[in-house]
Order: C-alpha cells, then sequence, then structure tokens
C-alpha cells in the first residue's frame, strides 16, 4: 500500500519522457476513471483512452462521466455496446409501490443487491421515500460487511459526488444515513434479521443470488406470499 499514490481528476501524470496520463470520471462508482494516455514515439504523439464500465447520465450519488472529444485508439468495455437503457426508469415510485404493496401484505421486501456503489444507490432511492414519507416507518437493513464498508468510504469521500448528493450529506438528510436503516455486519446480526417482527426491507449481498447472506434470507422468505423479492435493474 505504501508504493500507491492517489490521483486527483484532471491531473496530468508524466510517467517518462514521452508517456503522460490523465485520469477522467468514468461515472460507473466512486473514483472509477477513464485513463487518457498521451504516448510520443518518434517524434509523433498519439492519444490513448482506455475505460472500463462507464456510467449512466443523471443518476443519483455519482458524477456523469466525463466526455473525451477525441482519440487516436479507444478500448473500452462495451457490455451495452449495442443498446439504449429506457431513459426515465424512476426507480423510486416503483420502489415506494412495492414497499407499501408488501408492506399492507405484512410481508418483507428483500433485495439482492452488490456491495459496491448499487447498495448505496438503493439507499439513497429508499432515504427519499423516508424523508418524503412515502413509506411507512420500518426497519431497513443493510446485510453486508462489505457493503456497509463501502458506505463508510462514501461518506468520507462526498466531495467526489454529483452537487446535489454533495449538498444532501450537509444536511440532516444524508442519503446513507437516515431513520430506520441498520447496519448488519456480523453473522449474529445477520441471523437476527429473520427473527424481526413486522414488515422490514432487506438488502443483502450478492446481487446475482449465487453466494453471500442474500441466499439466507431468500430461504426464509421467497415461499412466503406476503413477502416480495425484488429484483433492480442496473
Amino acid at each position: 500500500m505504501g508504493l500507491l499514490n492517489g490521483v486527483r481528476y484532471g491531473e496530468l501524470v508524466k510517467l517518462s519522457e514521452n508517456v503522460t496520463a490523465t485520469f477522467h470520471e468514468a461515472g460507473h462508482i466512486l473514483g472509477s476513471a477513464i485513463l487518457d494516455l498521451r504516448v510520443r514515439e518518434n517524434g509523433v504523439e498519439r492519444r490513448i483512452v482506455f475505460s472500463g464500465d462507464l456510467g449512466q447520465w443523471n443518476k443519483p450519488l455519482i458524477r456523469d462521466p466525463s466526455l473525451l472529444e477525441e482519440a487516436d485508439y479507444v478500448v473500452m468495455e462495451s457490455t451495452y455496446g449495442d443498446r439504449d437503457h429506457p431513459a426515465d426508469r424512476n426507480v423510486s415510485a416503483q420502489l415506494a409501490d412495492t414497499i407499501n404493496d408488501t408492506y399492507r401484505r405484512g410481508g418483507n421486501v428483500v433485495i439482492p443487491t452488490f456491495a459496491v456503489e448499487r447498495a448505496q444507490e438503493l439507499m439513497y432511492h429508499v432515504s427519499q421515500l423516508v424523508y418524503a414519507d412515502r413509506i411507512p416507518d420500518l426497519p431497513v437493513f443493510l446485510d453486508s460487511p462489505m457493503a456497509v464498508d463501502v458506505t463508510d468510504v462514501f461518506r468520507k469521500n462526498s466531495e467526489y459526488m454529483d452537487s446535489e448528493t454533495h449538498h444532501l450529506f450537509a444536511t440532516e438528510r444524508s442519503p446513507l444515513r437516515f431513520p430506520g436503516l441498520r447496519l448488519a455486519r456480523t453473522v449474529d446480526e445477520s441471523k437476527a434479521i429473520a427473527h424481526q417482527r413486522g414488515s422490514s426491507i432487506i438488502m443483502s449481498t450478492s446481487g446475482m443470488c449465487t453466494a453471500g447472506r442474500i441466499k439466507h434470507h431468500l430461504v426464509n422468505n421467497i415461499s412466503r406470499p406476503e413477502s416480495t423479492v425484488l429484483f433492480v435493474g442496473y
């Protein structure tokens, strides 16, 4: 770890006499970056842009990805390269409908999620519903040691989020610390959720339901007609 150096977005890093690098916002997860390389060889400079996942515009928490207008070579991830995402999925409205319907039935809302970025994004949407009184007062569990740790990283680095979210952190309406939120780190805390009386929202990893604590919550809820397992599209 002592050999690692943090680099800010837009900061020019000289790697050698002929190579420089600049990191730009990728908008995917907190700290994700597009790598912009300038390479000079035999008197000719080439610009090489490399990126993994790129985020979508107008999403909560994370800033929009930077737009680079030119490059000689582009190397990038392309899982969704041949399709368009819906412009307005209205995640908050869908969450509110599902939570309220499940609450009326007396069940739990179980949401498989990923520990990094997706869990925090869900917390943002739920927090907005809580502050607006669009859902009843009920426990909201984040059951994942990694997701809890990542949430702490988000809280400590709010300056890297979009301006709206950064403002919320300075008020009493923090999207990552709201009434009803309970963070489960230990195995005992996770198991205790099953004995919770009344309805609750349970966000747990893994997002693909192939491992992790979510399997425990599915066993306890998937056969209950009053409960809902909610898969949130990414």
